[in-house]
């Protein structure tokens, strides 16, 4: 199964199926429909494989969120060279019509070493 494939089919479960979130793994009267199932994966882990790998999805509806909450987490564990150097790669990706028309600004800033957007991110969820 591709990353992205991966990435899908994990979206599915914690958007579609699981609104609580990562409290339902610990409850022991879950509905059997809302079951983590066991190829289902955290969504940070996936973004962070699928950067790792060189891949990205710029139109996925949800992508964007996800790649923003995994490098604030790296921002938040001081790995700042690591979104640095992912912040410019990121650049070199952009498609010309973003969903978020402000994402190259937004990554520029990060790739200088300005991670403000990215704790404000971070408190904002």
């Amino acid at each position: 199964m591709q990353i992205r494939e991966r990435y899908d089919k994990s979206f599915l479960y914690w958007q579609d199926v699981n609104e609580g979130g990562w409290q339902d793994w610990f409850n022991p009267n879950l509905p059997v429909e809302l079951v983590y199932g066991a190829e289902t994966e955290l969504l940070q882990d996936v973004v962070a494989q699928m950067l790792e790998a060189g891949e990205t999805y710029w139109y996925h509806p949800g992508w964007n969120r996800d790649l923003w909450d995994v490098l604030a987490q790296w921002t938040q564990a001081q790995q700042f060279i690591r979104v640095r150097l992912y912040a410019q790669w990121l650049l070199t990706t952009l498609p010309d019509d973003p969903i978020d028309p402000d994402l190259a600004e937004q990554l520029k800033q990060i790739a200088k070493g300005e991670f403000t957007v990215l704790l404000q991110f971070q408190e904002s969820i």
